[in-house]
C-alpha cells in the first residue's frame, strides 16, 4: 500500500470498527488523502453488515471485491463518491456481488449527483438480492441509466450486470 505520509512496505495490521492500524508509523503528520494498494493485490470487503459506508469526503473505490454482506455492498450517504474509475471494465474493476440488499445504494442525498458508478462487475459471483443500484427509493436498475443491454449486459456507464436466473427459469428433474 502507498499514499502521502505512508512508509514504503506498510501493510494494514488491524481493523477495529472505524480504526485502521498500520504496520509502520506514518512519515508525515498531515492527514492522508488516500491509500493505494499495489497491483495485482485486490481489496476484499465481505461478511459485514454493510460492506462500505461512504458518509462524506471524496472517496474512490476501485480494485475491490464487495460481496456477501448482510445488507448493502456499498452505502453512499454523503460526499463525492466514485465507485469504479473508468467506463471500460478492466482488472481494476470492482466486483459487487451476493449482498443481502443492494450492490450500491445511494440514500438520503440528491439522486446520484454525488456518486459516479462506472465500470463495475455486478452479480458475477452471486446476485445482489435487492438489485445492483438503488437511488433513495428508486431502484435504478430499471431506468435507462443503469439498465443493461440484453446482449452485452453492459449499461451506459460500462457496468456489467450478470444475468440473473429467476425461479421460474429453473427446472426440476426427478430421476426414478
Amino acid at each position: 500500500m502507498s499514499g502521502p505520509g505512508i512508509a514504503a512496505g506498510t501493510t494494514i495490521a488491524a481493523i477495529h470498527r472505524q480504526v485502521v492500524t498500520l504496520s509502520k508509523a506514518m512519515t508525515a503528520t498531515a492527514v492522508t488523502t488516500g491509500i493505494r494498494f499495489a497491483a495485482p493485490a485486490r481489496n476484499t470487503v465481505q461478511f459485514n453488515l454493510t460492506g462500505l459506508k461512504l458518509l462524506g469526503g471524496n472517496n474512490t473505490v476501485t480494485n475491490t471485491n464487495v460481496g456477501s454482506n448482510v445488507y448493502d455492498g456499498i452505502l453512499v450517504q454523503g460526499g463525492t463518491q466514485t465507485i469504479g474509475t473508468a467506463r471500460k471494465r478492466s482488472n481494476l474493476s470492482n466486483a459487487i456481488f451476493g449482498n443481502g440488499q443492494y450492490g450500491v445504494r445511494v440514500a438520503g442525498v440528491a439522486p446520484l449527483t454525488i456518486a459516479t458508478i462506472q465500470g463495475n462487475n455486478f452479480g458475477i459471483q452471486g446476485r445482489n438480492q435487492g438489485g445492483n443500484v438503488k437511488d433513495n427509493e428508486l431502484v435504478v436498475d430499471a431506468t435507462p441509466k443503469y439498465r443493461p443491454n440484453a446482449r452485452t449486459r453492459l449499461d451506459v456507464h460500462g457496468n456489467f450486470h450478470a444475468k440473473v436466473v429467476t425461479a421460474a427459469a429453473k427446472r426440476t428433474i426427478t430421476w426414478r
